[in-house]
């Protein structure tokens, strides 16, 4: 046995007198001999290098005070080896001399001895018996530092010995830095672009010792920055998680390109581990520029649709919302264009591989289609929502005017071919002149008026088939698609034509047939359509019938249709068929034939008048009408005769008749219907009547330059002119 000498004495010697009653003693109270820290690590390098382990005692209270002990200690020598073991100062507290000396088998057993010399009270209270400073051993591990309680002994003054209660404790020996983590971010993928400026990343939790010796890390530190091989540690970290506080961490970026976020676990004693490097990703938070130049083109069972895409775009999402065809704006209100990312049908995405982009929609249900087309850029960001004009527009998937090539009067309608000619005029002439509620009418023919006046709008639906019909059918007919969408004129056409009603044989007590004559002059140029309401007295005429005057053709096909609304309304529609025919020339339109009744005498009066140009803008037209019939002194029907001036730079006269007294309202329109004012408004006697317009609207307002209508409505009656102010 080695003895180590304290102050000269051999302690071998001490230990022999002071033990030499150790042997056959009874056990009293229970005391704690404890290992302090419980967990100790140890390394290769400073601090670590070298670490103390207290061996620490307390009496509880307990009495008589202690005397001196023999602690055998055991400790895993793979991991450490025994440097030193000093005299922790708790006997020495009593005053008296002490005799210590530790012996180390470099194989795991430590043995401690200390007694107090002499006569003494003893140690009482609690401290530390000895402290043990341990070093690295030749491996990496770790084991429990604990007493053995079998060979270890304790006694108190009276030499008797004491029960004592022990906790062991635990030691590592690292000499290595943790595995590296695996870093990931559920918030930014690797090599993309995102729109969030918070970024979320996640590691692996890892081990730093051999499985049994516990987690031995005691953090994370990580940084965020541009570079691709950051090492992040103490001093250089902009985050720090200790171990088993979190996996994961939360970075605020700025918008920028090839980011990376960098994570180095550190053991308990200052290893670093490996580095784990994510990246790289971008920020960009600001939204793409808008898709500009959006065009939808109708098609036959498709729309085709193009754009112009911003140049920091990765694809354009376009939505779609359809209206409610054959109804439109009678079924419900005009649906709006898609205001943002989800409203509406998503047509698709479509990524940006080139400055214009054409792609062919196949919408086989027919309606209006509004879309609006949205840019994402590469890291999600959306461009306007709302879309300015530019992004959206709205298309029809079909040609206005191809009805039905088998239709069989019921409106059940099919057999589309994506053409309008003579079979679509045989279906649509099939339901002219009915209206909804009325036997034989088909929403579907009607298709007039249109928002642009022309065959390339979308319908505004009136629930009748009429002129307004024929004149979009008209415009449409002969043709395999509608021309390229045109603007509206700001104004119509200035020229005006004159078209006279006239009598050819006015000697109606003897004639058998009456022949009356609507002609035209002032024709050079042509016009597309007229729309004419005739009365006659049902009393002193029966309609024969109503045909288009012969040679009449202008080298155009042609749509008539005679209606008698009721006993002695005739109505009037003629149109030249194709998109730029135009009836021509001067001369006969319409010729209509009619039996006069007995004696009776009666006036013929054109009452309206309405005529399109070839773009189907309204004309002017002057009429001229018989004001005199055999027999009668009074205006046989409600006329509205002139406008004068017309064109006016303001103020005019406006001429009417009535054969009886009637409550008259004389109204102004704009050229869409809109009323801007009454100009009159009372009980009218029979005969000539004459008013004068100040050109004001009802605020008083003097009205632009423009087309208007004037339109007078007496008792069941109501015609219009047209009226042109020039400023």
């Amino acid at each position: 046995m080695t003895c180590r000498r304290i102050s000269g004495i051999s302690v071998c010697a001490i230990l022999g007198i002071a033990f030499l009653s150790l042997l056959g003693g009874q056990t009293c109270a229970a005391r704690e001999a404890s290992v302090v820290p419980d967990s100790l690590w140890c390394s290769d390098a400073p601090p670590h290098d070298a670490v103390d382990l207290d061996i620490d005692f307390d009496d509880q209270g307990e009495t008589p005070a202690l005397r001196g002990y023999h602690v055998e200690i055991l400790y895993p020598a793979s991991y450490i080896a025994v440097d030193a073991v000093t005299e922790g100062g708790f006997l020495a507290a009593s005053g008296d001399p002490v005799a210590f000396f530790w012996e180390d088998d470099e194989a795991g057993r430590l043995e401690i001895n200390a007694a107090i010399l002499g006569t003494s009270a003893g140690a009482v209270g609690s401290g530390t018996l000895f402290t043990i400073t341990f070093t690295g051993g030749s491996a990496e591990g770790c084991g429990s530092v604990a007493f053995d309680a079998g060979a270890s002994l304790f006694r108190d003054v009276n030499n008797v010995g004491v029960s004592v209660t022990y906790g062991d404790g635990w030691i590592a020996c690292d000499r290595s830095g943790p595995v590296q983590p695996f870093l990931s971010s559920p918030t930014h993928p690797e090599g993309s672009s995102t729109s969030a400026s918070s970024v979320t990343v996640a590691w692996s939790d890892v081990a730093d010792l051999p499985a049994g010796c516990g987690v031995g890390v005691a953090g994370y530190y990580l940084t965020a920055d541009q570079s691709a091989s950051s090492e992040p540690g103490p001093g250089n970290y902009d985050v720090y998680v200790a171990a088993g506080e979190s996996t994961e961490a939360q970075f605020t970026l700025a918008d920028g390109i090839d980011y990376y976020v960098h994570v180095r676990p550190y053991d308990a004693v200052g290893n670093a581990g490996g580095v784990d490097h994510y990246g790289p990703f971008s920020i960009d938070t600001q939204p793409p520029g808008d898709v500009s130049e959006v065009l939808a083109a109708g098609g036959h069972n498709e729309i085709v649709l193009s754009w112009t895409p911003p140049a920091d775009a990765e694809t354009v999402a376009i939505y779609r919302k359809a209206w409610s065809y054959p109804e439109f704006d009678d079924a419900m209100a005009m649906p709006a264009a898609p205001t943002s990312i989800g409203d509406g049908v998503l047509v698709g995405e479509f990524p940006v591989a080139i400055t214009q982009t054409t792609e062919t929609l196949l919408e086989t249900e027919r309606n209006y289609y509004v879309y609006t087309a949205f840019a994402i850029d590469p890291a999600g960001n959306i461009s306007s929502q709302p879309a300015p004009a530019g992004a959206r527009d709205w298309a029809l998937s079909y040609w206005l005017g191809d009805l039905d090539d088998d239709f069989s009067y019921d409106c059940i309608l099919g057999g589309y071919d994506g053409y309008i000619d003579g079979a679509d005029l045989n279906a649509f002439s099939a339901v002219f002149g009915t209206a909804a509620g009325e036997g034989g009418y088909c929403a579907e023919m009607d298709i007039g008026p249109t928002s642009d006046g022309l065959e390339t709008g979308y319908p505004l639906t009136d629930d009748e088939v009429g002129f307004e019909d024929l004149m979009v059918f008209s415009l449409a007919y002969g043709n395999a698609a509608p021309a390229p969408r045109r603007l509206m004129l700001d104004e119509a056409s200035s020229r005006q034509l004159v078209f006279r009603l006239r009598y050819e044989d006015a000697a109606w007590e003897t004639a058998e047939v009456v022949r009356c004559v609507l002609s035209v002059a002032g024709n050079a140029d042509g016009f597309k359509g007229v729309h004419a309401r005739v009365d006659f007295d049902p009393r002193a005429f029966t309609l024969i019938r109503a045909t288009v005057a012969h040679g009449l053709s202008g080298g155009s096909d042609l749509f008539f249709a005679g209606l008698e609304r009721d006993a002695g309304d005739l109505e009037l529609n003629l149109a030249a068929l194709g998109r730029d025919a135009a009836i021509q020339g001067d001369g006969e339109l319409i010729v209509l034939l009619l039996r006069p009744e007995g004696a009776s005498a009666g006036t013929i009066a054109l009452r309206a008048l309405d005529v399109r140009d070839v773009r189907n803008q309204p004309l002017l037209a002057d009429v001229t009408t018989p004001h005199e019939g055999v027999g009668e002194s009074l205006p046989a029907t409600v006329s509205l005769q002139r406008l004068d001036p017309n064109p006016a730079r303001g103020a005019t006269t406006i001429s009417f008749a009535l054969p009886e007294a009637l409550p008259v309202e004389i109204e102004l329109l704009d050229i869409s219907g809109r009323c801007l004012g009454r100009i009159l408004t009372e009980e009218a006697l029979p005969g000539q009547h004459s008013i004068d317009w100040d050109g004001r609207d009802a605020a008083g307002r003097r009205v632009p330059a423009g087309l208007y209508w004037v339109r007078l409505r007496a008792g069941r009656v109501s015609t219009s002119r047209s009226l042109l102010i020039v400023r």
